[in-house]
């Protein structure tokens, strides 16, 4: 009953796509991919061209660098100019009434004022901003650095997998032919069918080790699927 369980999730796998994989040839297409900076720098791109929090990041990055260029500026309005285009003139008139007249540019005047603590304190604002500006710029390095581990690190588990699951069907091909000797050699009177159940479940142990690797591989891939932005459906 156990093997018959068995042999339906293979089924199962199959069409998933799972056996039609060729293992040799990702096994070469991933060596290739961890030998070559050029490629790997290539695929981390694109990680970090997927990634939420970097464009998150890059949005605050950009906020920043417009608050620090508006501080920059703020020492334009810590000077305030001012502009008198009228005169008034008060003086006693007869029966001591008061007399005003009122001009028009020839007592022209200007005034210039200073906030002195928008000046003062301009430098400590410029900086403020600055350091916010240079935290959002190491933040976004160290996760640029964070996402190029992280992908290569799947790649080489996957890599991992990969050797794993060659090494294991290779001994899973050796195991059934096994099998199949034994069960001619119990046709043949030669053999008890204890030594057939004993084989037959070895069999089944590590046909199901076997199954197991084939779904790690299949996770491990979709992962880096992810990462990269691919949908597993399309490939």
């Amino acid at each position: 009953m156990k093997f018959r369980r068995t042999i339906q999730f293979l089924v199962l796998l199959s069409g998933l796509g799972i056996h039609a994989q060729n293992y040799e040839d990702e096994v070469l297409r991933v060596t290739s991919i961890l030998h070559s900076g050029k490629t790997l720098d290539s695929i981390t791109s694109k990680v970090i061209d997927n990634s939420g929090v970097l464009k998150a990041l890059n949005e605050e990055m950009k906020m920043y660098e417009e608050e620090m260029l508006q501080k920059k500026r703020n020492w334009v309005s810590s000077f305030r100019f001012g502009v008198n285009l009228f005169s008034a003139n008060t003086v006693a008139g007869p029966e001591d009434q008061s007399i005003t007249t009122l001009g028009v540019l020839p007592n022209v005047g200007v005034t210039l004022s200073v906030d002195p603590e928008k000046l003062v304190n301009r430098n400590s604002y410029v900086r403020q901003a600055k350091h916010k500006l240079n935290r959002s710029k190491y933040l976004r390095e160290d996760h640029n650095q964070r996402l190029k581990k992280e992908i290569i690190n799947h790649y080489y588990e996957y890599l991992t997998l990969l050797e794993s699951i060659l090494l294991q069907e290779n001994t899973l091909n050796t195991r059934k032919q096994h099998l199949y000797a034994v069960e001619v050699a119990f046709k043949n009177g030669n053999l008890e069918y204890s030594d057939v159940m004993v084989v037959e479940n070895q069999y089944n142990l590590w046909l199901e080790q076997v199954t197991n690797t084939r779904i790690q591989v299949m996770r491990k891939k979709q992962e880096i699927q992810i990462l990269l932005g691919i949908n597993s459906y399309e490939q």
